[in-house]
């Protein structure tokens, strides 16, 4: 008897593949520990707002149209 093999959802697939292989497990545990490293150096975290105009700062003090910022969370 042949066994038709069932494929999963794409979607269902993609999660698969970064989870079964530990590959978003291993980033998450290295970004953690970059943080404390930073953290450990001295270093600060920004709030949003400190991070928003950090990040206007680089565009040469150019920010983005409010209601685009409201979409970022």
């Amino acid at each position: 008897m042949i066994r038709e093999e069932q494929n999963p959802p794409e979607s269902e697939t993609r999660a698969n593949d970064l989870v079964g292989n530990g590959a978003a497990t291993d980033l998450g545990g290295k970004l953690r520990a970059i943080r404390r490293e930073f953290i450990a150096c001295g270093g600060r975290l920004l709030s949003r707002e400190e991070l928003r105009n950090e990040i206007a700062d680089r565009r040469g003090g150019v920010r983005r149209v409010a209601h685009d910022e409201e979409n970022v969370r």
